[in-house]
C-alpha cells in the first residue's frame, strides 16, 4: 500500500517539476532530476520507517 504513494509522488514530481522550472526560465531536465530523487527517497524511507514501527509496534 505504501509503496503505491511513493510512486504516484514520483509520478507526480516528474511531471510538474520540469514544467515549474522551465517556466521559472530554469534548465529543467538537470535541475528536476536531482529535487525528484531526494524527495523520492525521504518520502520512501518516511514509509519504511513507518511500516516498521507498526510491525514492531513502537509509537512515534
Amino acid at each position: 500500500m505504501d509503496v503505491e504513494y511513493v510512486i504516484t509522488l514520483t509520478a507526480v514530481l516528474g511531471a510538474l517539476l520540469p514544467w515549474i522550472l522551465l517556466k521559472l526560465g530554469f534548465d529543467h531536465g538537470h535541475a528536476a532530476d536531482p529535487f525528484i530523487r531526494t524527495i523520492k527517497d525521504f518520502t520512501g524511507l518516511l514509509l519504511y520507517f513507518h511500516l516498521v514501527s507498526l510491525f514492531l509496534g513502537i509509537s512515534i
